[in-house]
């Protein structure tokens, strides 16, 4: 695992997003959390393509139309993009005007509270 000696500094290694965490003023305490982002096929969230400049479609399987909250965060975990989504049979295009980087992309469904996150990458 790679580490980062700043406070609240932060790495990226082996699809790990790695966060320092200060609790006192003067950085004497740390802790690390991980947030694992993998890209499985065979996950219920798509995005096609990935990577892409910008222009992407966001896929579930359950092929149903409801009402989604997006957010997109980048690796820092500062949310980049909080807003309300319309799926139609599950699929929806996007356009953003992000910077090349890499950014997790959460899905929440307003009726069922379920969650989907997938890793976004920007060229």
């Amino acid at each position: 695992m790679k580490t980062t000696n700043a406070c609240n500094g932060q790495s990226l290694h082996n699809a790990y997003y790695v966060t320092n965490i200060a609790f006192t003023e003067y950085c004497n305490t740390q802790a690390n959390t991980r947030l694992k982002a993998e890209t499985h096929q065979d996950t219920d969230l798509n995005i096609l393509p990935n990577p892409n400049s910008g222009e992407f479609s966001v896929q579930l399987k359950n092929n149903q139309s409801q009402s989604y909250q997006l957010s997109i965060q980048n690796i820092e975990g500062k949310t980049l993009i909080n807003k309300r989504i319309e799926l139609i049979q599950g699929h929806t295009t996007l356009q953003t005007h992000l910077a090349k980087g890499i950014y997790i992309l959460n899905l929440s469904n307003l009726e069922t509270d379920e969650n989907y996150t997938e890793k976004l990458i920007i060229y």
